[in-house]
């Protein structure tokens, strides 16, 4: 019972750092997006 209780901590750990890169990698572009916007107008 204790080694699958840690497996399934490592499997729900992996999801969750996996979000964090994206919500980085979408912020940033969000960022590019508005600015561009702003040069337009």
């Amino acid at each position: 019972m204790e080694n699958r209780r840690k497996d399934g901590q490592k499997d729900r750990q992996k999801p969750t750092k996996r979000l964090t890169q994206v919500n980085k990698t979408i912020r940033i572009l969000y960022a590019n997006y508005s600015r561009n916007i702003c040069k337009i107008f």
